[in-house]
């Protein structure tokens, strides 16, 4: 079995960047995360240190943009698999990076006034266990299941007339 070598990864000045055993190489500059817990950030994929092969800023947790990406490179170098080579630095530069916590994040709305919980004892009994249960199982708060119960019961208790 022959020794493969690894890729090496370093962070320097607010650069990420991976060498790949063949010369290749992925640098992102300046990640940050925003409120919405997506990682943004240059792109920048090279042969050697001279060729560039695709530079963009995009999300690198989205996989579509990802997708388009290493397309780009592929266009301009078929040999290498860049979508393999691309989702090992988002790996390595996402493990770095400190996610924002629910609690330090700013809110999107500032909140003018108090919400009212939703009234899941008004509904009938056979559907309040639903929402107690879909609520826990996705977690989320039993508004956004029990919301979406309304137009269900509407349904339901329209007259027949109304199907006519």
């Amino acid at each position: 079995m022959v020794d493969q070598p690894l890729p090496t990864y370093g962070v320097q000045d607010g650069i990420h960047r991976v060498l790949f055993p063949d010369h290749t190489h992925v640098e992102v500059h300046q990640p940050k995360r925003d409120r919405l817990g997506r990682l943004w950030a240059e792109v920048i994929a090279r042969v050697g240190e001279d060729r560039v092969l695709n530079r963009a800023r995009f999300d690198l947790l989205d996989l579509r943009t990802r997708e388009r990406f290493c397309q780009g490179i592929s266009a301009v170098d078929g040999e290498v698999d860049w979508q393999a080579r691309l989702l090992f630095v988002v790996e390595h530069v996402a493990s770095a990076m400190t996610p924002v916590s629910v609690a330090d994040a700013e809110p999107l709305v500032p909140p003018t006034h108090e919400v009212e919980p939703f009234p899941v004892e008004a509904l009938p009994i056979p559907l309040a266990r639903l929402v107690q249960e879909a609520a826990t199982a996705l977690p989320c708060p039993p508004d956004f299941v029990g919301v979406l119960m309304l137009p269900l019961l509407g349904t339901a208790l329209a007259p027949a007339e109304c199907w006519k």
